[in-house]
């Protein structure tokens, strides 16, 4: 938490989704998707949560201009404090770029809790997940579709939806399960973008989101795609591929990716040749040998 001093004693701000109760996460989750569909500004949300952080209410007296210049500026500095959410930069129409923070200790919100297991992903010093490979596939595959920027309201919120349905692990065929507002849905999926953040940013695993392309085939190329995995493990005798803990499923990626790379210089394939076929950095495959 950010303590801040006041006239008066101290205040304390979070610095994170995590250090907000449930409810007021949920509450600013649903702010944050009105400012996200254009119904609220970014400084009107960050207003509106510092409301229900402070549950500040004017006094009854009567302020002089003055007093009331200097309580508006306070307010206005303590609402700008509250940059935990996002931030906002400039661009050319003047409007300003919103940028989310994706950044999150544990999923922010709980759904179907009498229907599905609870998604985790923790990162401290080693990372806590009940993710399996398949579910992760799964759902990396609906947040593409999500990010679309062709899709219409209706599109992203059925893909948002699925993601929840899949990271829940909850078919619906078969479990009558509570609708999620728009706010908890847009903490699901800030969540997990998140998570795929930490992987394409990871110091080791981030070599896995590298090269090739999506529509390539897996022997056209060296790098690994999480299907392309799960695939290839299933045709070597792994037909519970899908179910393996997440970080194992990963761990046996960058293996494979490193035996394929061994292999292609052992076959005696230039480095330089082996880096424009895989389309990863030159350091690299220097790094994978």
């Amino acid at each position: 938490m950010k303590e801040v001093k006041l006239n008066k004693g101290t205040i304390e701000l979070p610095e994170d989704w995590s250090e907000m109760p449930e409810a007021q996460r949920v509450m600013g989750f649903e702010n944050l998707a009105m400012v996200m569909a254009h119904l609220m500004t970014p400084f009107e949300w960050q207003c509106r949560m510092l409301l229900l952080f402070t549950g500040y209410k004017p006094a009854r007296k009567q302020f002089s201009q003055e007093e009331r210049d200097r309580i508006n500026e306070n307010l206005v500095r303590l609402a700008e404090m509250l940059d935990f959410a996002f931030t906002v930069d400039e661009s050319e129409d003047g409007k300003g770029l919103l940028r989310l923070n994706y950044e999150m200790h544990d999923c922010p919100v709980h759904l179907f809790s009498n229907a599905g297991v609870q998604p985790r992903f923790v990162r401290e010093r080693i990372i806590d997940t009940n993710l399996t490979a398949g579910i992760y596939s799964d759902a990396y595959e609906l947040l593409q579709m999500i990010h679309d920027k062709d899709n219409t309201p209706e599109d992203t919120h059925f893909y948002m939806y699925k993601l929840a349905q899949t990271l829940w692990r909850v078919d619906s065929q078969d479990t009558a399960m509570p609708e999620p507002s728009a706010g908890e849905l847009l903490g699901v999926t800030v969540w997990f973008t998140g998570v795929v953040l930490f992987f394409q940013e990871h110091a080791v695993y981030s070599v896995l989101y590298e090269g090739g392309e999506a529509d390539e085939k897996a022997e056209d190329h060296i790098s690994l795609g999480v299907q392309d995995t799960i695939l290839e493990l299933t045709m070597a005798g792994h037909p519970d591929a899908r179910s393996l803990p997440l970080m194992e499923f990963f761990d046996m990626q960058v293996k494979m990716l490193k035996d394929r790379i061994a292999e292609a210089k052992a076959e005696g394939t230039a480095v330089a040749d082996i880096a424009k076929k895989s389309k990863l950095p030159l350091s690299t495959i220097l790094r994978l040998i």
